[in-house]
């Protein structure tokens, strides 16, 4: 949860639980805050919380106007207005939850497709205005309303090209009285009506969302803006003062002439040249109508079969592409062949499968005919081992097959002197085939000889993936003399004691994001991403702390050989936590992480950044339990609460 006085972090907000509202995802960020896909605990739906940018969030004059207009904005009942459904405080942080809308914005859609069609384009036009005429009415559930920042980015389209107006945080409340020119504060350059840009008009109306609108056709009609959006805000703000604005046709010439004038109709300078109200804009879209010109009686029954003929062509073509072993299964219902049905399983699922090194998918493959004796099976997936099997299927109906795929460890290897033989599990490992090798993850005997060097040996422990490389140095051997014979008598003489050189290792952190680095309690190093540190041998306190997503602790117990550890701050992983008393019966407790409320009760499930971690299991009656835990991978936590005493 976000805590008191600070700024809201976007990446350590995920997973995270706002009063009955689960983070799941960033949705996008705006001049107010942020908003994020979120999940409703309590009503089980998603909704789209915005949580206040902090800045605005310490300015109470704005957190009470703003208030204000969410409760208006909360009565708005419209099926193209996104509603508000909750405004609050928590921490210190403003939050507001909105309907969720699974589609994208008008904005996006004219960055994927260009220019719109003109019937997509009055379908949109009709759903705005709808909206806009509800808004502008002053009723008994709310006043006028003015939106004064409609543009591309603010009506949502969901997949059945249905129309959500979102972002009505902009907009003042306007009984009787008109808007004065301090509005041009708020609003998107490019979509603001003349009014807004120019200090010497001084109403602002409802007129000028019929502008807004004007524009925002334009813009899926041609495809751009009447200007460029590269120029100079001044430029920009200049040509909208002037309106000199060729119509859409100019840059798609399959606009409708009676459609382009309704919009620049609706673009005009001044307002009394506009539309007056979106309920007139609207009776002007639905005038116009489009009518094929008239053909021969037979064409309709020609289009008619002629349709019929090239869908039956393309489900064919399709259902052969998608079917490959369509052809033996048609054999096989007929009663001409008695291919084998095979069915592939693989753990993990998505390997490439190859029949007699042929592509046949992705597993899991749960249905394939084949009609061969012995069936060569090639399955691939990166950092696990290649496995190539033949399997006789002659006299088999069907068979399933299930594989399970051992993960690859990468490791390389490089020793000083390089003549050294290296072994890792009683194996040589020749020079060349030292810099990139495939093992099995777990632990391995490596050993390491050369003549005149001390020999060494080490239980190495590799993990699934890329591994840290090694350079193994080896230490000379040290040979004595043998005395020299002397005749003189002993003599007594002062002992020299050499200590012997320091032992030390090497650690190797690879960090993401960039963090400080602490050995023991000092400080090391700030913002790292990839570092080496020459440590003593034996036990070393290592901590690595990030601003916002948390710290890591580990007593790392150093050789000489050194060791490496990968601190990735950005990954999930899940920990379930359970509860128990002393008869081993479950029990159905609060769960705390780092000291605050998860709203979770065991047995459950938590995502938790990777890091130190402190969870705490309570319940009236029990003693509280709390352990420290490093999350690096999925995990299991069972807590045993003992009775209050």
């Amino acid at each position: 949860m976000p805590t008191e006085g600070k700024m809201i972090d976007r990446a350590g907000m995920l997973g995270r639980i706002i009063k009955n509202f689960r983070i799941d995802a960033v949705l996008g960020d705006g001049g107010m805050g942020v908003v994020y896909k979120a999940w409703d605990l309590v009503l089980e739906r998603y909704v789209a919380l915005k949580i206040i940018k902090f800045e605005l969030a310490q300015n109470e004059s704005f957190i009470k106007r703003l208030q204000a207009e969410a409760k208006i904005l909360a009565k708005l009942k419209h099926p193209h207005l996104v509603h508000i459904y909750e405004f609050f405080e928590e921490m210190g942080n403003w939050h507001i939850v909105m309907e969720y809308i699974d589609g994208i914005t008008v904005e996006k859609k004219i960055e994927q497709d260009g220019a719109l069609s003109s019937d997509l384009v009055i379908k949109i036009c009709q759903q705005v205005l709808s909206a806009l005429d509800y808004a502008h009415s002053p009723g008994e559930e709310h006043p006028k309303i003015i939106h004064r920042d409609l543009k591309p980015s603010n009506i949502m389209l969901t997949r059945q090209d249905e129309v959500k107006i979102t972002d009505f945080g902009l907009a003042r409340i306007q009984d009787d009285s008109k808007l004065t020119q301090s509005s041009i504060l708020w609003g998107t350059l490019f979509y603001m009506s003349p009014e807004q840009v120019n200090e010497e008009i001084a109403e602002i109306d409802h007129r000028t969302d019929i502008y807004a609108l004007g524009i925002t056709c334009y813009e899926m009609l041609a495809g751009r803006l009447p200007f460029q959006k590269t120029e100079t805000r001044r430029k920009i703000a200049n040509a909208i003062d002037e309106n000199h604005f060729p119509p859409p046709t100019k840059f798609n010439s399959k606009v409708a002439g009676d459609l382009a004038k309704i919009v620049m109709k609706a673009m005009a300078r001044k307002p009394k040249n506009r539309f007056q109200s979106a309920a007139e804009m609207q009776m002007e879209i639905k005038k116009l109508e489009v009518k094929a010109p008239p053909g021969p009686k037979w064409r309709p029954i020609f289009l008619i079969v002629w349709g019929v003929i090239t869908v039956a062509l393309i489900l064919a073509l399709v259902t052969i592409f998608a079917v490959p072993d369509l052809p033996l299964r048609l054999l096989k219902w007929v009663g001409l062949l008695s291919p084998t049905k095979v069915a592939i399983y693989i753990e993990p699922p998505g390997a490439e499968i190859k029949f007699d090194n042929t592509p046949v998918g992705k597993s899991p493959l749960p249905s394939r005919f084949v009609d061969v004796d012995t069936l060569h099976v090639s399955i691939r997936e990166s950092t696990y081992f290649n496995i190539d099997s033949a399997i006789v299927v002659k006299g088999v109906t069907d068979t399933t097959l299930i594989f399970i795929l051992r993960p690859v460890a990468a490791f390389t290897i490089a020793v000083v002197p390089e003549s050294a033989e290296v072994m890792i599990d009683g194996k040589i490992i020749p020079p060349a085939q030292r810099g990139q090798m495939e093992l099995t993850v777990g632990e391995h005997d490596l050993h390491i000889a050369c003549a005149g060097y001390v020999t060494m040996n080490e239980k190495i422990f590799l993990r699934h993936g890329l591994n840290a490389p090694r350079v193994d140095t080896l230490k000379q051997a040290m040979i004595a003399a043998p005395p020299k014979p002397t005749s003189k008598p002993p003599v007594d003489t002062p002992t020299i004691v050499i200590e012997p050189p320091r032992r030390t290792g090497t650690l190797t952190l690879a960090i993401d994001p960039p963090s400080d680095v602490y050995i023991g309690n000092s400080l090391k190093l700030k913002t790292v991403t990839q570092e080496s540190f020459l440590l003593p041998v034996g036990k070393n306190d290592i901590k690595v702390v990030h601003a916002t997503l948390g710290k890591w602790e580990e007593t790392i117990a150093m050789t000489e050989q050194g060791t490496s550890r990968e601190i990735d701050f950005t990954k999930k992983y899940e920990i379930r936590i359970t509860a128990f008393d002393s008869t081993d019966q479950k029990l159905v407790a609060n769960i705390y992480v780092d000291g605050q409320p998860t709203n979770q009760l065991t047995p459950d499930a938590l995502a938790l950044n990777f890091g130190q971690h402190e969870i705490e299991v309570r319940k009236e009656g029990y003693e509280t339990e709390q352990r420290k835990l490093n999350v690096e991978k999925n995990d299991e936590l069972k807590f045993e609460l003992k009775r209050s005493r």
